[in-house]
């Protein structure tokens, strides 16, 4: 008999609005794999229609009708463990709510907290400030991306390690593939993420500006709420002919993309284990980014890629024009990154892991 998990997350190939996410591809990953010979899922989808905020009314609206068909399968359905995928914010209000109601109702509750901006919310609301750790202590299993998350949470709630459990995120490494050691006329830079402050795009289009080294090529792939100041941003600074706007950019297109790419940027202000940085490790990209969330339980500094503070736009310069300057030393970090992927971050790894905890 299979076991059933009532599993909240985010189940569809991409938002309303085009875009993409990394909670997108874990949780269908998630029901797709071998799990699913042993566990039955029972699915409520929480996708948002887009990056972009939404009205509150609509939000509570769709997030109402969610905790009500959370609450009728918890009471219409014998449900052996619910498994919640929750972000920041209003998703963590949300999902919060419905891990205390299952615990109300004793079910076992793994709960698996994916934002960066945690601790955003932690530092900026007295509400969350005290709503996150509340809820955190009352579920069973708390799924950590990193160390650096499990040490932070066990610092915020001050139990047991125990409860929390590391599983980094995952990737089909197999999928992956490079041609990055070919000779080119030109470094290619690619930038695959939200555009959005936040995220450092206005950071990484600045630091152009102060490259030594112009033998490169930026792509931009994703979309966002700072799209338009940053056009206005490339115009303003004459980086038109070095910079490519690409949109969102996915499945094959996306791996291809990678492939093509000789240097993965990150320059975020807030992480959780950025699925981003794995792909482009996996696709042999030497990758640059912050120091911010679980990228250092990822990333080490001149070993498998190169790490930076985030703002700090001259830091991010110099280490472009390293990589750009010495393709000896980009190759020598693109296969270290791509042999640590296959080490930590495929799914057969994780899966393994899902499996001890959902039983």
């Amino acid at each position: 008999m299979k076991r059933r998990v009532l599993f909240v997350g985010s189940f569809k190939e991409h938002s309303k609005d085009g875009s993409v996410g990394g909670q997108m591809f874990a949780c269908r990953s998630l029901i797709n794999s071998e799990l699913s010979n042993s566990f039955e899922w029972i699915l409520i989808d929480s996708t948002a229609d887009s990056n972009k905020p939404e009205r509150f009314i609509k939000r509570f609206y769709k997030a109402t009708i969610r905790i009500i068909k959370f609450i009728f399968y918890l009471s219409s359905r014998k449900i052996d463990v619910v498994l919640i995928f929750s972000a920041d914010g209003w998703s963590f209000i949300e999902k919060g709510t419905m891990a205390l109601l299952a615990k109300f109702l004793n079910k076992r509750v793994v709960f698996a907290p994916r934002s960066g901006l945690i601790v955003n919310d932690i530092n900026e609301s007295i509400f969350l400030k005290n709503f996150i750790p509340f809820v955190l202590n009352q579920v069973d299993i708390i799924i950590c991306q990193g160390d650096v998350w499990r040490h932070f949470y066990s610092n915020l709630v001050k139990i047991n390690f125990d409860k929390l459990i590391v599983i980094n995120n995952w990737i089909e490494t197999d999928k992956y593939n490079s041609t990055s050691f070919k000779n080119k006329e030109y470094v290619n830079i690619l930038y695959l993420a939200w555009v959005d402050e936040n995220k450092g795009i206005f950071d990484l289009i600045n630091c152009l500006k102060y490259l030594n080294n112009k033998n490169y090529c930026l792509n931009i792939g994703g979309d966002g709420k700072a799209m338009d100041e940053c056009k206005k941003l490339i115009n303003i600074l004459g980086l038109s002919d070095k910079i490519n706007i690409l949109g969102w950019v996915l499945n094959q297109n996306k791996i291809d993309l990678l492939s093509n790419s000789d240097i993965f940027v990150l320059p975020s202000y807030f992480e959780g284990y950025p699925n981003s940085l794995i792909e482009a490790m996996a696709s042999s990209c030497a990758v640059v980014a912050t120091d911010v969330g679980s990228i250092t339980d990822l990333v080490k500094h001149k070993s498998n890629g190169l790490i930076f503070k985030p703002g700090n736009i001259i830091e991010l310069a110099n280490s472009l024009d390293l990589l750009i300057s010495n393709p000896g030393f980009r190759t020598q970090l693109a296969i270290c990154g791509k042999k640590s992927v296959e080490l930590n971050n495929s799914i057969s790894i994780a899966v393994e892991k899902f499996k001890r905890v959902l039983n």
